[in-house]
């Protein structure tokens, strides 16, 4: 059972097992949308605290006398240190590669430094920790598609990690999302998304599918392909721009981002829009990003749908899209097939652009006029 504040904001929680007492926590939230207090069902209460930032730099509890604090390195957690009573008990620091966690280094009571060197799932959720020596030190417990856990585990080892972005909160049952809490047992956020619409359709829901999506910044989902390059157009931009031949490539092999990767250079690199005819074929795009195409010349050389005509070998011409229904004329189709073959047999970028100035001639009403380069 959940209930909620006028703002939209969780406040208590209940948890009914047959043959057990109802489990109940209670959030208290501040203006900035902070969760600032849990009570949890043990009678523990525990306080969070902030940078100006909204990263939460610290928790606290008054009964255990815990009090865990974070190192940032941007939006991202470095370091993690636990005391206890006022002595430091527990410290561990982390090194990521984009939103994947790759190395812990654990510091034990008397001061040694334990490194293990980590494998995720593709959602960037830790499972399982190896020491140098390739033996296995941890193992996570199995979980449910939203993040669960179906099993619980003591081990210190542990890095407390959920999906990409995620710090698992054993009191509160949430796993703190940057600018969110998560529930992985409702598989939903606990208050609205602070960007709104703009976050997606729900104002609490995770990405449709967490076995392609992450969202590590608790805002708005993007594909695993750009974890490490950042959400949304600047993300896809930075990814187009900045990634290796390789990188790229291991990213189009696979047929759901090679579509979400044309869907974006339809839509500007976002998620929205379109409207355009790419001179230059999506389905060609790793030929393109070979060629050093930047992702500003990309969307540059692109005209509205609307604009666009296309002749037929007898001079008929046809328009890019038919109206009402969406489709492709005969004309369009015959020019998109035309221009794939010659993307394929281009050996550079300029190569390209003449052939296709040339093709012009023929294709298009006003032959190299109609073109943007």
């Amino acid at each position: 059972h959940y209930q909620y504040d006028k703002a939209g904001r969780l406040i208590r929680k209940q948890v009914v097992q047959p043959g057990y007492r109802p489990q109940v926590w209670h959030y208290r939230w501040d203006s900035r949308n902070q969760l600032r207090v849990v009570d949890t069902p043990t009678g523990e209460r525990w306080f969070y605290r902030y940078d100006p930032f909204g990263r939460r730099t610290g928790k606290r509890c008054e009964q255990t006398q815990d009090d865990i604090r974070y190192l940032w390195d941007g939006d991202q957690i470095a370091e993690v240190r636990h005391y206890r009573n006022g002595e430091r008990v527990a410290r561990r620091h982390w090194v990521h590669n984009g939103w994947e966690l790759l190395v812990q280094q654990r510091q034990n009571t008397d001061g040694r430094w334990e490194t293990d060197f980590v494998t995720s799932s593709q959602n960037g959720e830790p499972q399982a920790l190896y020491r140098p020596d390739g033996t296995l030190r941890w193992q996570a417990p199995k979980s449910t598609l939203w993040g669960q856990r179906l099993g619980s585990t003591e081990d210190p080892a542990d890095p407390g990690l959920a999906f990409a972005g995620q710090y698992r909160d054993t009191e509160s049952g949430l796993c703190y999302n940057r600018f969110r809490y998560y529930d992985p047992a409702g598989g939903c956020y606990v208050s609205p998304d602070p960007i709104g619409i703009a976050g997606g359709e729900s104002n609490y829901g995770y990405v449709q599918n967490p076995n392609e999506l992450i969202d590590p910044l608790g805002l708005a989902g993007c594909s695993k392909y750009l974890k490490g390059w950042g959400r949304g157009k600047a993300g896809f931009e930075n990814f187009w721009n900045n990634s290796t031949q390789k990188q790229f490539m291991n990213a189009w092999s696979n047929p759901k981002f090679k579509e979400n990767i044309m869907d974006r250079l339809r839509k500007a690199g976002g998620s929205k829009g379109g409207g355009f005819h790419e001179w230059l074929p999506v389905s060609q795009a790793d030929k393109f990003k070979q060629m050093g195409v930047s992702f500003n010349d990309y969307m540059k050389w692109r005209t509205p749908t609307g604009q666009v005509k296309f002749l037929d070998d007898l001079g008929v011409m046809g328009t890019h899209t038919l109206p009402h229904s969406g489709g492709v004329t005969t004309q369009s189709s015959l020019a998109h097939s035309e221009l794939i073959k010659i993307a394929g047999k281009a050996t550079d970028i300029n190569s390209y652009l003449n052939a296709v100035r040339k093709w012009s001639s023929k294709r298009l009403p006003f032959g190299p006029f109609d073109l943007p380069f």
